[in-house]
């Protein structure tokens, strides 16, 4: 078998991912420095729904549950998010966005759309769907 990782699609996917995750973070920072790329997709979903367990939004976000802690912790800290605990199970906690979190909802989703669109540049709409469509199927391959 003749593989070269620099000519493999898993090389280029995680190229592209690396690429667009640091010039989110640098697009978020100019303006929020105390938001991390990590605080944002969290916040994503609590925007969607409130009420996750820790545990649900690890699964969600692709983190595992050491990592989503330290993010949780950090977000709490910068109020971002709050902990209260389960009425059901005293000893889980739901994690809910704050009045602070919720006020980045529309600013932080205009800057990870122009970032977005910058890494599309000159990718006609048809080019954009085929693009998602066949990263959608490596996706369910596994």
């Amino acid at each position: 078998m003749d593989f070269k990782f620099e000519e493999s699609i898993g090389y280029y996917l995680n190229r592209a991912t690396m690429v667009m995750r640091n010039s989110l973070q640098r697009a978020i920072a100019k303006k929020y420095p105390e938001i991390t790329v990590d605080y944002w997709v969290v916040l994503n979903r609590l925007w969607v729904k409130g009420g996750w367990s820790q545990s649900e939004l690890a699964k969600l976000t692709n983190k595992d549950n050491a990592s989503m802690t330290r993010i949780l912790d950090g977000m709490q800290k910068k109020g971002l998010i709050d902990r209260m605990r389960d009425k059901y199970d005293r000893r889980a906690h739901k994690i809910y966005k704050t009045y602070k979190g919720d006020q980045l909802e529309e600013p932080l989703k205009q800057i990870a759309y122009d970032n977005m669109m910058k890494g599309l540049e000159n990718f006609s709409p048809e080019e954009i769907e085929n693009l998602k469509s066949l990263l959608n199927r490596i996706i369910k391959n596994y």
